[in-house]
């Protein structure tokens, strides 16, 4: 195993772009790296491997970043699976305006999907 640093890049952390940035490659259209033999991990899923294994740890919280023009104090956090957005939102100082056009997306700006009510879980 080689632990490989990248430059700072956005979009680069799905499988398929680590892929292409750490060995130049890229996984043919519709295929699976692991056909190829090629596998690739961010440094979060050892971690919570080691946690559930070695330290009998489940996955109860996931690192998150919230931010947008529309939050008055933007944060990366860690919060508990199952805690609503409502709140997630509320410990960042809330909305910059209460008017206007809001959206939380889960899952990132690319693939995420927006969602329509605050009272949906993390």
């Amino acid at each position: 195993m080689d632990v490989v640093p990248l430059k700072v890049k956005y979009p680069q952390g799905a499988e398929k772009q680590l892929i292409k940035a750490i060995l130049n490659r890229e996984v043919p259209s519709g295929g699976l790296p692991s056909t190829w033999a090629w596998w690739s991990r961010t440094s979060a899923r050892p971690r919570r491997s080691t946690n559930a294994v070695a330290r009998a740890k489940p996955l109860i919280d996931r690192i998150l970043t919230v931010t947008g023009r529309g939050v008055k104090e933007p944060k990366n956090l860690r919060v508990r699976i199952g805690t609503p957005f409502a709140d997630v939102i509320a410990y960042c100082g809330g909305f910059v305006s209460e008017e206007g056009e809001r959206k939380i997306v889960m899952g990132g700006p690319m693939m995420g999907l927006a969602q329509y009510s605050l009272e949906v879980p993390v």
